[in-house]
């Protein structure tokens, strides 16, 4: 592969259509998961098996124990800055 790069995708990737999508491009090599991780602490283990309906697509602020997320990061997300993930 001399003179290949690897590719990464990021970027608005939350459901299990959207990783499989992106997977399937053939465009990137690698994906990442930033905010559907936020979301969902268990993303990996939902998605390899099939718990797709578990997985959750907007920040609940009433359901802290549903997260692992750090104070100062928390209170980010509370304030729906719009970089963060979209705030039920």
């Amino acid at each position: 592969m001399k003179g290949k790069m690897a590719l990464i995708g990021l970027g608005g990737l939350l459901s299990d259509k959207d990783f499989n999508k992106a997977l399937n491009s053939g465009y990137a090599e690698f994906i990442g998961a930033g905010k559907a991780l936020m979301l969902n602490k268990d993303l990996g283990t939902l998605l390899k098996e099939g718990k797709v309906d578990q997985l959750n697509f907007e920040f609940d602020g009433n359901h802290p124990e549903k997260y692992s997320i750090p104070k100062f990061l928390w209170d980010m997300c509370s304030q729906n800055t719009g970089w963060l993930p979209p705030v039920k």
